[in-house]
């Protein structure tokens, strides 16, 4: 199934599609290791991103890394938000509305 372009791969689907595992793209959309040319010329082809976008992706615009970028924003506002504790009222009415 080929895609356009608004419609994105799920990393883990990319990664399958190249034999690769996801944890290897993340790391070339994070910078961390580089993309060979060869593979990046395949994952311009599937994705219709440049491949230079693969190779560098903190100096190239790839929707994959801003992904991943907004993802990573996500978890950590998930981790320092504040929990709410319900009151002793609130768990009071829920035993109530429980029983009726």
């Amino acid at each position: 199934m080929r895609r356009g372009r608004k419609s994105l791969y799920q990393i883990d689907e990319l990664a399958e599609r190249v034999g690769l595992t996801h944890t290897t793209i993340y790391r070339y959309l994070q910078g961390k290791a580089q993309c060979p040319p060869k593979l990046a010329t395949e994952l311009e082809e599937i994705t219709n991103v440049n491949r230079l976008a693969w190779i560098y992706p903190l100096e190239y615009d790839n929707p994959y890394h801003i992904r991943i970028e907004e993802k990573h924003a996500r978890a950590q506002a998930a981790m320092h938000a504040p929990r709410h504790r319900r009151t002793k009222a609130e768990i009071k009415a829920a035993r109530e509305a429980g029983k009726k």
